[in-house]
């Protein structure tokens, strides 16, 4: 029997075990990516591994009597199933599970070992001789960890055409390119800690990009958890965004997949940038290049930095390059690239969601139009000007007093609770001070 259907077989088998043992399907982790329901449980299956992870406080943790994986061991009593009892714990907050360890209850991070082998893996492969299959099994493991982080995927790109060469066995000299792609992946490594109190950016970013004019950039200020929603939503397989209409829109053409409405208008939506294009490039090139051009904007505020959230962009492959964090594509490579750079520098986690062109905010300042200002929006209205200065002064004076408000609170909620993996709130803090920890627990049958 093949490995690939006998683990079919087995992972199969055991999503039957842990249905028979009272989890529902709700709670399961899968490998499409979406995000899981706010709970304080979740459970993932690895072919004959399983894992339970509770979201509690230390004192909840305590109190609890019975192990969360006690009914699925009685499961496996009844079907005959033998545990392996060097792979089982429960409730712990540090713990190896999957080849990378959760620390403190709120940090996943690698194997220090594993990182050690990678680096010295890098070393010897300096003017050796290796096979494509060789170097190819070293790079599966170097994307292994960069599915902590998908930006770094956008470091190699040499090295797949190695490893796709016609005599897999035969040993040759290894590029100098796919050494330096290597051991750029693997000096990175701090990129592949995943912190679970990272907050939910309170903005929502959209983008588009025109070849008769240049790119648009619009960013909403919204509620963090409506930045999860999305995220969520962007993340479960093909979907699309819409916002709520206003009199005037255009109209909505039918599209495939799962639809969020956003509680958002599109004068929610404030135009940030509207650049014409230097140069005449590819659609793809030119929404890509939209992108970069947003996250080097929002890279200036430093109080941004290190959130995570959702990314509206119109163009399909665009938002699968950038999601999976790499592209073969010449058009693409480089501006995926750069945007996987400013990422990783800023320390943000990003869901690309995909808004079509006649409800995106962003349409319109990329085909030249320019933002209806103040001034001109009093104009439309059909007041005077000069007689209308005073109301437009104390309309950004109290604009500008409710963003500070608004920082205030966001600064408040900082120090008030932990969000996690299943949290709707936008705080941070550290494995000292949280009141809440992810614990860990694991069982795994006997080969």
């Amino acid at each position: 029997m093949g490995f690939g259907w006998s683990s079919f077989i087995a992972q199969s088998y055991m999503l039957n075990c842990c249905d028979t043992a009272g989890f529902g399907r709700e709670q399961l982790v899968t490998e499409e990516g979406r995000l899981a329901p706010v709970q304080d449980a979740m459970l993932s299956i690895a072919t004959d591994d399983v894992l339970h992870y509770q979201r509690a406080s230390q004192a909840e943790r305590e109190a609890i009597v019975v192990p969360p994986l006690a009914a699925l061991d009685a499961d496996w009593a009844t079907r005959g199933l033998v545990p392996n009892l060097t792979k089982a714990f429960d409730l712990e907050p540090s713990a190896t599970a999957l080849g990378m360890e959760i620390r403190d209850g709120v940090r996943i991070l690698p194997k220090g070992a594993r990182v050690c082998d990678l680096l010295a893996g890098c070393a010897d492969l300096l003017g050796a001789q290796a096979t494509p299959r060789e170097v190819s099994a070293f790079g599966g493991v170097l994307q292994w960890h960069d599915l902590a982080n998908r930006p770094l995927f956008s470091c190699l790109h040499k090295l797949y055409g190695f490893t796709k060469l016609a005599e897999q066995d035969e040993l040759r000299k290894v590029p100098r390119e796919v050494v330096g792609e290597l051991a750029l992946n693997s000096c990175l490594f701090a990129l592949w800690s995943v912190d679970l109190t990272t907050p939910w950016l309170p903005r929502l970013p959209a983008t588009d990009a025109s070849g008769a004019f240049g790119f648009g950039y619009c960013l909403a200020r919204c509620d963090p958890s409506l930045a999860r929603r999305a995220a969520a939503h962007a993340a479960g397989g093909e979907h699309h965004f819409r916002l709520e209409r206003s009199e005037g829109d255009a109209d909505e053409k039918p599209r495939g997949g799962r639809c969020l409405r956003l509680p958002l208008r599109d004068e929610d939506f404030k135009v940030v940038l509207r650049v014409r294009a230097k140069v005449a490039a590819h659609s793809g090139a030119l929404e890509a290049s939209a992108v970069v051009l947003a996250l080097r904007r929002l890279a200036r505020e430093a109080r941004w930095h290190r959130h995570r959230g959702a990314f509206l962009v119109d163009a399909q492959a665009v938002l699968g390059a950038l999601q999976k964090g790499r592209s073969s594509a010449g058009t693409l490579r480089f501006p995926v690239q750069q945007a996987g750079a400013l990422t990783l520098a800023c320390g943000w986690r990003w869901r690309y969601g995909y808004l079509p062109s006649e409800s995106n905010p962003a349409d319109a300042p990329s085909r030249g139009a320019k933002p209806l200002t103040r001034r001109r929006a009093v104009k439309a209205a059909g007041a005077r000007v000069d007689g209308a200065e005073r109301t437009l002064r104390d309309w950004v004076r109290a604009e500008r007093l409710a963003q500070r408000e608004h920082r205030l609170d966001c600064w408040s909620d900082c120090f008030l609770e932990l969000p996690s993996a299943g949290s709707d709130s936008n705080a941070a803090c550290g494995p000292s001070s949280c009141s809440t920890l992810w614990f860990l627990s694991a069982v795994s049958a006997s080969d």
